[in-house]
C-alpha cells in the first residue's frame, strides 16, 4: 500500500495499477508486522529519508549507485522486469503432498481483517481513471492450508471480503492462491513460492484480459 501510494504520487494519472498480495493480508493483527525488513522510511516523506541517510544500508546504497553511475554495475532492467530463473537450475523436489481431507468439517472463520480495512482507505484515493487489478499468486500445493483448519478458513473468509470490496467498478481480482493444476505440478515452482516463467506467462496474459475487461466494463457505464 506504501509503494502504491509513492507511485501515485509520482504517476497522478495512472491508468493501470497491479498489487500482488498474500495471505499475509488475512492476518487478525492489527500491527500487521512483515517477516522481511522493509526501509518504509525510503518513501515516507523528505525528512524521514534524511534521519535515516547516516546508516549502513544507506551508505551501501550509495556505493551501488556510485557504481552505476561508473559504468562498473548493469543497471536493471528499467520496466521492472527480472527472470530469477536466470544462472539457476530447475532442482526443485518437494515430498508428495498428503492426501486432502474431504470430510474435515468448515470452522468458523474471523472475519477480522486489518490489512483490508487500512486498504478500504487506500481504494478510496485511487484516481477516478485507474483501473487496479489484484492478484493473489500460486505457491505449491504443500503452502496452502490444509482444509479443515482455521487457517484454511480464514482465507477463504478474506477472499470473499475482499472480493466484496473489489466489487467497485474498475478494480478486477485474480485468485491464484488455490488448489488447482499450476500448484500441484512441482515443474511450475522454483520453490514452494516461487512460480516459474511458464506461470507468469499465464498470469501477465490475465492480467492483461482483465484490464480490457474492466476498461470494456467502465466504457459500457458510460
Amino acid at each position: 500500500m506504501l509503494m502504491t501510494r509513492y507511485f501515485l504520487r509520482f504517476h497522478p494519472g495512472a491508468e493501470a495499477i497491479v498489487l500482488g498480495i498474500d495471505e499475509r493480508w488475512c492476518s487478525h493483527d492489527p500491527a500487521m508486522p512483515l517477516t522481511i525488513t522493509f526501509p518504509f522510511w525510503l518513501y515516507r516523506g523528505n525528512l524521514e529519508y534524511l534521519a535515516n541517510l547516516l546508516s549502513t544500508r544507506a551508505f551501501n546504497a550509495a556505493q551501488v549507485r556510485i557504481k552505476l553511475a561508473m559504468g562498473r554495475l548493469a543497471p536493471t532492467d528499467p520496466r521492472g522486469f527480472a527472470d530469477y530463473e536466470v544462472g539457476q537450475v530447475w532442482n526443485f523436489h518437494p515430498a508428495a503432498a498428503p492426501e486432502a481431507d474431504t470430510a474435515a468439517a468448515a470452522l468458523p472463520a474471523n472475519t477480522y481483517f486489518p490489512a483490508l480495512e487500512a486498504f478500504d482507505v487506500l481504494l478510496s484515493e485511487l484516481p477516478p481513471q485507474a483501473k487496479f487489478v489484484i492478484m493473489m499468486p500460486p505457491v505449491y500445493q504443500t503452502n496452502l492450508p490444509h482444509a479443515g483448519t482455521q487457517d484454511a478458513a480464514d482465507l477463504v473468509a478474506c477472499k470473499g471480503e475482499l472480493a466484496r470490496r473489489l466489487g467497485r467498478q474498475g478494480i478486477a481480482l485474480l485468485d491464484y492462491l488455490v488448489d488447482g493444476p499450476i500448484c500441484r505440478d512441482p515443474e511450475n515452482f522454483m520453490d514452494m513460492v516461487h512460480y516459474r516463467r511458464n506461470v507468469a506467462d499465464i498470469i501477465e496474459a490475465d492480467i492483461v484480459a482483465a484490464f480490457q475487461a474492466v476498461t470494456r466494463a467502465g466504457a459500457g457505464d458510460r
